[in-house]
């Protein structure tokens, strides 16, 4: 979860630019985002004559964001209102706020420890059954075989 305040504004200038119309908001932003990894995607290819189980590709991140704004302190003129271009400006720079701020934080990092917890139980059932668990070449032997060799 992420809350922002932020400006906006834009101006609109006439008659060689001697007379202007300015429109502003206070936004205030409380948006969700997640890093999911879609294991739908995971492809793998099983050889029962030798017991691997081999993944062949597993998927990239996936970022998503659920912004939720508000306008306060709107001023605006009757030669310059807030249209939708407005709103999509304001969408549009919430969503890059946001990205550089997941970028920096441990969103990234927690999803890829959930990644590698997942495919954990994945190696516990292959050697369960006494079969091998193979990335690029690459037995799993533990869990913590699966971040060092996943490329995340």
């Amino acid at each position: 979860n992420y809350t922002q305040v932020m400006t906006y504004q834009d101006q609109q200038k006439y008659l060689l630019n001697l007379v202007s119309f300015t429109k502003k908001a206070v936004v205030i932003v409380n948006a969700k985002a997640t890093v999911e990894y879609d294991l739908t995607q995971l492809q793998y290819q099983i050889d029962e004559e030798h017991k691997v189980v081999q993944l062949l590709h597993i998927p990239e991140p996936e970022i998503h964001i659920y912004p939720d704004y508000k306008l306060y302190d709107v001023e605006t003129s009757t030669f310059n209102p807030f249209t939708g271009a407005d709103y999509n400006k304001i969408n549009a720079k919430i969503k890059e706020d946001l990205q550089r701020k997941i970028e920096q934080s441990s969103l990234k990092s927690n999803a890829e420890n959930r990644l590698t917890s997942e495919l954990g139980k994945l190696l516990v059932v292959t050697n369960m059954l006494g079969w091998r668990l193979e990335y690029q070449g690459n037995t799993i032997k533990k869990e913590s075989d699966l971040s060092v060799t996943f490329p995340m």
